[in-house]
């Protein structure tokens, strides 16, 4: 906790104190102190202690706290409890910062491995087990896209041979204008009806897949211990089985499938070229090793700033859950103001990162 909001330490002479923006307003020695507890209530927290009185302040309560300080107030309930029992002070030091070893990044809290250095293909192993039911759907999808596109392709090669052999010179005879003309239209129209059933099965088969996805994210939250859930904030548990699942979706549904139909159109579109001009299409062409390289450059500086973004985004998004859910209880106390300049503070952030972002971006 920050000083000007409070904050509750233990030292080794076994005092506690509780200090406020600041200065002392209770201290306790904790050989006087039963035991000290934690209770998790609605988007808050409670740290008390039971004292060796027997009457009706036999308990004490040091503070209240938002559930990001769930952790920090169960390992000081540890500390004075032991002090408790052996009458030893033992305060641990500051935890160990862990890096990778490939890239020597820190990483982050809670986590054991790297996000820039991670095995992808073992995490897109695993996401082909929980697609497997709809990889049949998705692939058919996947070729009537083909088919589509191809069709449009199909458009731009009769519209490149009625201005050449039809428009100038002026060959053709009005039948035969309207003969390619008709062609080109009932390949737009097939190309468009084929398009709309893609899609449907397609996004019929990812929700699915997304909903599977989320069953199975919330049958793990089943199963972790006390301990691991106290680690993260109800907020946080939310955003993980809702948005991340469909974040999941959208990347199959829109960039996974673009890619592929864009890769499709680009090999026929080079294939095309090439027996159209060989000389020119080889002076397009010339560029790409250059641009391509230039944008591995940039595209890496977009990764990290983005992810900086979602970052925060995250960080906004679980303040916001857990403010909330807990919105009853922020008002029982009357601590509106408090969780008001906390939101805003973050959102602060999202936003200068996300303007910092646009504006490199534009």
């Amino acid at each position: 906790m920050q000083p000007d909001k409070g904050e509750v330490s233990f030292n080794e002479s076994g005092m506690i104190n509780v200090t406020l923006a600041g200065e002392n307003i209770y201290s306790i020695n904790a050989s006087g102190v039963t035991e000290a507890l934690v209770k998790a209530g609605v988007g808050c927290g409670l740290l008390y202690i039971k004292l060796n009185e027997d009457n009706d302040r036999a308990q004490r309560i040091l503070c209240r706290f938002t559930m990001s300080g769930l952790k920090d107030a169960g390992e000081l309930c540890k500390i004075i409890n032991f002090y408790v029992k052996t009458k030893k002070a033992v305060i641990p030091e500051d935890p160990e910062v862990h890096y990778c070893k490939k890239c020597e990044r820190q990483l982050m809290e809670g986590m054991t491995v790297c996000l820039f250095c991670y095995d992808k293909v073992s995490v897109f192993k695993m996401v082909y087990t929980y697609l497997k039911p709809y990889l049949k759907t998705i692939l058919s999808a996947q070729s009537f896209l083909t088919i589509s596109s191809a069709l449009f392709l199909i458009t731009v090669l009769f519209n490149r041979h009625l201005i050449d052999n039809y428009f100038e010179p002026r060959t053709g005879t009005p039948l035969q204008i309207v003969s390619i003309a008709l062609i080109m239209l009932a390949a737009r129209i097939l190309g468009e009806v084929i398009f709309i059933f893609n899609s449907r099965r397609f996004n019929r088969a990812t929700i699915n897949f997304s909903n599977d996805l989320r069953v199975k994210a919330y049958e793990k939250v089943q199963i972790l211990s006390l301990s691991s859930l106290s680690k993260r904030t109800s907020g946080d548990m939310i955003r993980r089985i809702m948005e991340d699942t469909s974040n999941i979706r959208e990347f199959l549904t829109d960039a996974g499938r673009w890619a592929i139909d864009q890769t499709f159109v680009f090999i026929v579109a080079v294939i095309i070229m090439m027996v159209v001009d060989f000389k020119m299409t080889l002076l397009v062409l010339l560029p790409m090793p250059i641009v391509a390289y230039a944008l591995t450059k940039f595209w890496r500086l977009i990764i990290v700033r983005y992810e900086r973004q979602w970052r925060k985004e995250s960080r906004c998004q679980s303040i916001l859950h857990d403010i909330i859910k807990g919105i009853r209880t922020v008002k029982s106390f009357g601590t509106e103001e408090l969780e008001i300049n906390k939101f805003s503070n973050v959102n602060k952030e999202l936003a200068q990162v996300s303007s910092n972002n646009e504006v490199l971006w534009a």
